[in-house]
């Protein structure tokens, strides 16, 4: 079953707009850090993992990738690719 043209387009705008919002919140902690790239890299390494981008998550134990969903990390790469697919 395919979806029609705006459905499509739902979950790629949902993932900008996450996206940009971790990108924002980083940019807003270097305020009041003086040195940012730390947390920057520790962020994107982690998401890096948890989104999907290393392996797919449907390999996780269950457990794990039912905690992993309560962070906004899947819905990056995995969820909108797994919408697609």
């Amino acid at each position: 079953m395919r979806l029609s043209r705006q459905f499509q387009l739902v979950p790629l705008v949902l993932t900008a707009l996450l996206q940009f919002f971790i990108s924002y919140t980083m940019a807003m902690l270097a305020f009041w850090v003086l040195e940012v790239s730390t947390f920057i890299f520790i962020l994107y390494a982690f998401e890096y993992i948890a989104s999907g981008h290393l392996f797919p998550l449907d390999i996780l134990p269950p457990g794990l990738a039912r905690v992993l969903f309560f962070t906004p990390f899947p819905y990056q790469l995995f969820f909108p690719v797994s919408v697609y697919m």
